[in-house]
């Protein structure tokens, strides 16, 4: 699992395309991290084609209320209504476009700077910043067969490397094709012919390093397309070994990626031990760090073989993580080691390992006691059928 969640109240990608109403807050939530002024909803709203006389009925329903007249007009937007599809659907490129063709460019910079992060990898996605407030609600799986899947803390460090990498990619590749290029203008109409999607972005551009900041803004850690086909076209040989340098680690990076996939089918999870959460927390006060930081004061050592599968937001929240089969044992004795810390640090309502009832705090004499604990498991051996029947607190 890494270090804090990414914006996913839905299982879908926020930078998924298209987008739909189950995303509303989400994307309001990026345009407020992102800076749009509120007050420009209406000119929003048109940029993105909807109808004025749309956008005319949402400001007299709402006149005195301007952030219910943006979600309005948000909500008619990821429904697709009036000229939406015209304009590009309701994507996150058409919302960047719409936000750069209003002169907000802090705004759609900030836009272009999450949607890097957010595609580290084409398939699977390394949790990002963000608050236990905009994790999946009730009902909602973070699972392998949607591709997405929370990672392990070890698998961070893999990630914020490839992202170093493609950081010093760009500062080397970049001083070296402007200084092999001629003219900003030959990069530039050879850039809009043969990427007519970039000529907004091109169209104020007129010199070498302007031009490549808008090639960079649209390249991708997986997707440096666009710089390859310029070094392919003013014949820069001296950028090759760099960009065959950086595709080999990327490749190692995603054979790492299928490998991970591959260990965690659904199938893999059978194996496993379920480890159910129950914790008093205010959502928007909590982030994904405070989930790792509760594994770790959890299980000690242990917390790095266990996967947060699953986390769902109601009047609690409850986080679901798998952990090998054989470590039960090991777990439940941890757990109540430390069971104290979690019920004071953390607001521990329930903690359910396998079919063990650990801690419930409505039903207080259900809490384990340690030295029974340890003779029951010492008796069973390891083996889960005799530790059930000698455990009275089973569920």
């Amino acid at each position: 699992m890494a270090t804090k969640t990414s914006s996913c109240s839905s299982s879908l990608s926020l930078f998924s395309s298209p987008l739909t109403i189950d995303q509303l807050i989400d994307v309001l939530d990026l345009l407020k991290r992102c800076g749009f002024p509120q007050t420009r909803w209406y000119e929003l709203g048109l940029r993105l084609g909807l109808h004025k006389d749309t956008l005319d009925v949402l400001e007299a329903i709402f006149s005195d209320d301007i952030p219910r007249c943006l979600t309005e007009c948000i909500s008619k937007w990821l429904r697709r209504a009036d000229n939406v599809d015209s304009k590009g659907g309701a994507t996150f490129d058409s919302l960047s476009d719409a936000l750069k063709s209003m002169n907000e460019n802090a705004a759609a910079d900030k836009l272009d700077q999450e949607s890097k992060i957010e595609v580290t990898t084409a398939v699977v996605r390394p949790v990002s910043s963000s608050t236990v407030n905009q994790l999946p609600t009730a009902n909602t799986t973070v699972s392998a067969s949607n591709s997405e899947l929370f990672f392990n803390a070890a698998n961070q460090p893999m990630f914020d490397e490839i992202r170093g990498s493609f950081g010093i990619l760009i500062a080397e590749l970049v001083p070296l094709i402007s200084q092999s290029i001629p003219s900003a203008a030959e990069l530039k109409s050879f850039l809009q012919l043969s990427f007519p999607e970039l000529s907004p972005d091109l169209s104020n551009a007129d010199s070498i390093e302007a031009i490549m900041n808008v090639v960079v803004k649209k390249c991708r850690v997986n997707n440096i397309s666009i710089l390859k086909v310029i070094i392919k076209r003013f014949k820069i040989t001296e950028a090759k070994p760099i960009i065959s340098e950086y595709e080999e680690e990327v490749k190692t990076v995603s054979g790492s990626l299928k490998d991970f996939l591959s260990q965690n089918q659904p199938e893999h999870f059978h194996t496993c031990e379920t480890i159910q959460f129950t914790l008093g927390w205010e959502p928007d006060e909590h982030s994904l760090h405070d989930i790792r930081n509760l594994l770790e004061e959890a299980f000690k050592k242990l917390n790095k073989r266990i996967i947060v599968r699953s986390i769902y937001r109601g009047n609690s929240i409850i986080i679901i993580c798998y952990a090998p089969h054989h470590l039960l044992a090991a777990l439940l004795l941890e757990a109540q080691d430390n069971l104290t810390v979690l019920m004071k640090k953390f607001s521990l309502i329930r903690l359910t390992i396998g079919h063990y009832t650990v801690y419930d705090k409505r039903i207080r004499y259900k809490v384990m006691n340690n030295e029974c604990l340890a003779e029951e498991i010492k008796l069973a051996d390891g083996e889960e059928q005799e530790l059930r029947t000698l455990l009275d607190y089973k569920e």
